[in-house]
């Protein structure tokens, strides 16, 4: 009954939030989510997109592995910071997977934290912050943030993900 009651009182207040004034066009909701708790492994990813089945695909999916660690590894010695970085290979369908470049699209955030840490203020704030990194595919771009575990949700579509991870650091770390 509670969370009845709480979805209720969502819903109203964004039925209030969205209220048009007298003469004001259609109203326009922006809102951001911040999560504060921790994400379990089964919401990272839907579970009804299979995992990569053929040779030609674990080759893809042992090369991305071996190439996002490996540039993790590199940022985090630019940063200052130790932390590991995997791909969620559950989120990533095997058509994106061979269409796509996963590890470079998962690189944008990396990409993003080496560019926070070419001064000293970003080594600082990416240091102690970041503790591990998943990259995981969805259908918008987002960045989530929980007890040092950054997890970097891409949009195969996005025009540049990298600007849009490096504002999303900028501000929250």
């Amino acid at each position: 009954m509670k969370s009845l009651l709480a979805g209720i009182a969502v819903l109203s207040s964004l039925s209030f939030a969205c209220r048009a004034q007298e003469g004001d066009p259609a109203p326009q909701l922006k809102s951001q989510v911040i999560i504060e708790r921790p994400i379990p492994e089964s919401q990272l990813a839907p579970k009804t997109i299979p995992r990569p089945e053929t040779a030609e695909d674990e080759a893809i999916r042992k090369q991305a592995d071996t190439a996002f660690s490996a540039r993790a590894a590199d940022v985090a010695d630019d940063c200052g910071a130790t932390f590991g970085a995997r791909i969620d290979w559950s989120s990533i369908s095997p058509q994106e997977l061979r269409l796509a470049n996963p590890e470079n699209n998962c690189g944008a955030v990396l990409d993003a934290l080496d560019q926070l840490c070419t001064s000293s203020t970003g080594r600082q704030r990416v240091g102690p912050a970041i503790k591990g990194i998943i990259c995981t595919a969805g259908r918008r771009p987002s960045i989530a943030m929980h007890a040092g575990t950054l997890v970097y949700t891409l949009d195969w579509q996005s025009a540049d993900p990298a600007a849009f991870a490096y504002a999303w650091l900028a501000a929250h770390l």
